[in-house]
């Protein structure tokens, strides 16, 4: 049987026969297509708002062994208690369910064997008259994990209210002493009084009674409308056990931090700015800690409003990574991503067992974008916690619908992963209305995989004024293309390239051959074929290869090879510097045919394509360390005069 009804005929059938027995429904993936990173979901048509929203919320647990989540379920239009079957890669229902509003959003706490899930009615207008007026409640539920079963059972009395008010974002935490914090944004008053939009907070002892809300008590927690906060448990390994929200201020460009050790009185706070300046701040943050650091760390990710600034520098950050030393009393910053890399919506996921930071953030699947905050894919960076510098570019895709680039929004769990968890992410696309995940292992720094697609060349005859060549087969979005072009005389002129495509090389010094180089990262919708027009009608060759797996969109590692020779029995190529996991590309072309090409042996550098002698043959290799490359040679099987270029493309990571 499938579908709602069935599930609820089998529903019936087993009440009836064994009175409570639990009801596992799996909810099955659709097969992934050529070009898909991560695994697509079940279907959450219904909900109102992305369910895997907002920026500093967890949706996602691991406990006994599995995965959990709690997810908007189509089927039945509520809130659903869900785990992930990895053998499959399927979340299968437990049939407990959590907050029947489809307009609400939930943040999860797992402690021992209770899961806490509060739940609130979201508002993300920035009209405070229609945030007033929006006034429904944010619940806390408090379940008990039953192992005999492996499901989860509502405790009496739940849920309980938090507050009264509708917010773009809620969290918790709890403290070392076992008592609940919640943290919240809330605009208040009325248009006879004025608007107050304010930092708020409530703890519980239990979670079945909460105190009334109160406001960070300074002056920075008068925030903009659209601010959020996030409120986060540290510093026990430390001895120095706190609890800490950092909210964001767009009034003033800045993100602030309140910290209340625990056991103090319950208004007792401590305020500071974590980060100051102009356009430093917007409403996107995620915060996370270990617990058994004995430093007390904490990390944050935060998106920048710099990108509003005309004329601001592309490598100005767009997200940082903050870190705060309760030794110190102080944070300091990374940039995750630049201006230029177009990130949206991170994430932070803490690696206690290696000690690593891992960001995630959604990116375009394209080389560029018109503007900061556009769906795509997810990336992730990896950074040491010593020493928390990441790699530039965008980074590696760990979620892309091939189909579908409007991937958006990932979230993932409030503790940190181990090699015996791994590390699930979840994401949505609010386009196709249907959920996606990403299990990584834990461990290492990741390097990208290559999977190569398909190669196409062409040959050009004499007379011709362009060279074209058809896309490789099986492209797909955040691809990259290389294409080495050959003339035999004639030159191509910067108007002469396709769209989209950057220039390796312009052809080089020698007047024949003359090979040019270029690259793209392929888009969501490529044409069939690219054609670069010739100054003069000439013969060539023209070869294109895609390979998957490099989003390329950072650009060129630190140089390009250009050289070329008289006529010889080989030709070199000096190497240039870039770092590890970058694709080292080569071509190289001769002066006449027929003759054939060959790439002397070195490491793992793989031949692409040789066009028997009608002058081309391109390889490429993935670094395994950073550093200087050294040089690649070719031999011709007769002497010919020869040109090329080497360059090293950087992945996205």
């Amino acid at each position: 049987m499938h579908g709602l009804s069935a599930r609820r005929g089998l529903a019936a059938l087993a009440a009836a026969l064994c009175g409570a027995v639990l009801l596992v429904v799996p909810t099955l993936n659709s097969q992934a297509a050529t070009g898909d990173l991560g695994h697509r979901g079940p279907s959450f048509q219904g909900a109102t708002n992305p369910p895997t929203a907002e920026k500093p919320q967890s949706k996602l647990w691991f406990h006994d062994g599995s995965w959990w989540a709690v997810m908007y379920d189509a089927g039945t239009a509520d809130w659903r208690i869900k785990r992930l079957d990895r053998a499959s890669n399927s979340w299968i229902s437990t049939g407990v369910p959590v907050d029947p509003r489809a307009g609400s959003l939930p943040d999860v706490l797992s402690s021992g064997g209770k899961l806490y899930v509060a739940s609130h009615w979201v508002t993300t207008t920035t009209d405070t008259v229609t945030r007033v007026s929006v006034a429904r409640s944010s619940n806390l539920y408090r379940y008990t994990y039953d192992a005999a079963n492996r499901t989860y059972t509502l405790d009496a009395g739940f849920p309980s209210q938090i507050a009264g008010m509708s917010t773009e974002a809620l969290t918790i935490d709890e403290d070392s002493t076992g008592r609940l914090w919640a943290a919240w944004t809330q605009v208040s008053g009325s248009s006879t009084v004025g608007y107050t939009s304010q930092v708020h907070y409530a703890s519980s002892p239990d979670g079945a009674t909460w105190t009334a809300p109160q406001v960070v008590p300074d002056a920075a927690a008068a925030i903009a409308p659209d601010d959020i906060a996030a409120v986060v448990s540290f510093g026990r390994g430390a001895g120095t056990s706190s609890i800490g929200i950092l909210w964001s201020n767009q009034r003033d460009g800045s993100v602030y931090w309140g910290v209340h050790r625990d056991g103090a009185g319950l208004d007792d706070w401590r305020t500071s700015v974590a980060v100051r300046g102009t356009k430093r701040s917007d409403d996107h943050l995620s915060v996370k800690t270990v617990q058994s650091d004995q430093q007390g760390r904490v990390w944050a990710a935060t998106k920048t409003s710099l990108d509003s600034i005309s004329g601001a520098p592309s490598s100005s950050p767009m997200i940082e990574l903050l870190q705060f030393k309760p030794g110190t009393g102080s944070w300091s910053s990374t940039t995750f991503g630049t201006l230029a890399d177009c990130h949206t919506r991170p994430i932070v996921v803490l690696d206690e067992e290696n000690s690593l930071v891992h960001v995630f953030a959604t990116g375009p699947v394209s080389a560029g974008c018109a503007y900061s905050g556009v769906p795509g894919a997810i990336y992730e960076k990896v950074a040491p916690m010593s020493d928390p510098v990441f790699p530039a570019g965008r980074g590696t895709p760990v979620m892309r619908d091939s189909a579908s680039p409007y991937l958006n929004n990932v979230t993932a769990a409030k503790h940190p992963v181990t090699s015996a968890t791994g590390l699930v992410v979840l994401a949505s696309d609010f386009q196709t209305k249907a959920y996606w995940h990403a299990d990584l292992p834990v461990g290492s720094t990741p390097t990208p995989t290559v999977a190569r697609r398909d190669v196409s060349t062409a040959v050009v005859s004499t007379a011709s004024t362009a060279v074209t060549v058809a896309k490789p087969s099986g492209t797909a979005p955040g691809d990259v293309l290389v294409s080495c072009v050959t003339l035999n005389g004639g030159r191509i002129p910067a108007k002469g390239v396709p769209a989209g495509w950057t220039t390796i090389s312009a052809g080089g010094a020698a007047s024949n051959p003359k090979v040019y180089g270029y690259y793209k990262v392929a888009g969501a919708d490529e044409p069939a074929r690219y054609s670069w027009s010739i100054s003069s009608p000439t013969g060539g060759t023209v070869g294109s290869a895609g390979i998957a797996g490099y989003a390329g969109a950072s650009g060129l590692a630190t140089g390009v090879s250009v050289a070329s020779g008289p006529i010889a029995s080989s030709g070199t190529l000096p190497g240039v510097t870039a770092p590890t996991g970058s694709m080292l590309v080569g071509c190289m072309g001769i002066n006449a045919s027929p003759t054939s090409i060959t790439m002397q042996q070195h490491a793992s550098m793989t031949e692409r394509w040789d066009l028997g002698g009608k002058r081309q043959s391109y390889a490429d290799e993935v670094l395994a360390v950073d550093g200087p490359t050294g040089s690649r040679s070719w031999t011709f099987s007769a002497g010919r005069a020869w040109s090329g270029w080497l360059t090293a493309l950087t992945p996205s990571r």
